[in-house]
């Protein structure tokens, strides 16, 4: 990997295997921060030698934050995240202002907020918000929302 292309800190750095995910034959994913704004190049080999190069820009990503609040599971794109607010629960007022003010300084709507059970909401967001409102004190943790299964078999009913 090498980038920011054009910029004085550009530089070279070798992926490690837990950084890239085969996703099918013809397609993997690479799980690397990309710290500042530029274009990045990837270059690499499959397994039968063929060399592979590929290109992204990253714009507009906001400044790493000293303490990002944890992601409770990795994902990647646009989905559904559950984010839990540094807020008591049951303490809606405030609830409620935070989540104003989340959603309008990072420009999504929420689809609920939670006052009872937990303090925080729910909204379809995408990486870039993702990573924004990590660095917001006010932001406890984020999840998401999913399909969840459980295996029964041998349990004692």
């Amino acid at each position: 990997m090498t980038g920011p292309i054009g910029q004085p800190s550009s530089s070279t750095a070798t992926l490690a295997p837990s950084q890239i995910q085969n996703l099918s034959s013809t397609s993997v994913r690479i799980n690397v921060l990309l710290p500042i704004d530029g274009t990045y190049t990837f270059q690499g080999s499959d397994a039968s030698g063929a060399t592979l190069q590929a290109s992204i820009v990253v714009a507009d990503r906001p400044a790493a934050c000293a303490a990002p609040a944890r992601i409770s599971t990795p994902f990647s794109g646009i989905r559904t995240a559950i984010v839990r607010l540094n807020i008591p629960r049951g303490d809606s007022t405030n609830i409620n202002a935070a989540v104003t003010r989340l959603s309008s300084q990072f420009g999504f709507q929420p689809t609920s907020i939670y006052v009872s059970v937990l303090s925080g909401f729910a909204a379809s967001l995408p990486d870039l918000t993702i990573d924004g409102l990590r660095c917001d004190s006010a932001v406890q943790d984020i999840g998401y929302s999913g399909l969840v299964s459980i295996a029964t078999a041998g349990l004692v009913r």
